[in-house]
């Protein structure tokens, strides 16, 4: 999966965002950010991530999106890199918990429960 990762890291950041990739406890995923500050990313931001043969989307809230199973990489680039041009209104919490209903009809995306272990 480190390949994928890599190929998610280096999209976004053609896409003029910024990303890591990171492991915690044996699990990786990528934390994609709109702004970058010293030694940190922030402003709008998310990590995406493989898990149970999905793609996966995650705010900090943390609102949990999957993927419909044959998404390609590029998909999830593009939806991701949606999510973080979307401007700051005056009426919304900041970061954003959301990705918005026009990013998840495009992209087909279904808030997943957290500790949901299904495939469907």
């Amino acid at each position: 999966m480190t390949k994928e990762y890599e190929q998610v890291e280096r999209l976004i950041e053609l896409s003029g965002f910024y990303s890591t990739v990171r492991e915690i406890d044996g699990i990786a995923d990528v934390v994609c950010a709109s702004e970058r500050g010293q030694g940190y990313l922030s402003g709008n931001s998310c990590k995406i991530y493989f898990w149970n043969d999905r793609w996966f989307l995650e705010t900090w809230a943390p609102v949990r999106y999957q993927f419909p199973c044959d998404s390609a990489v590029e998909a999830v680039v593009e939806a991701c890199a949606a999510f973080l041009r979307t401007p700051r209104l005056p009426n919304l919490p900041y970061p954003f918990t959301t990705v918005g209903d026009t990013i998840v009809r495009q992209y087909g995306l279904v808030i997943s429960e957290m500790d949901d272990d299904s495939d469907e």
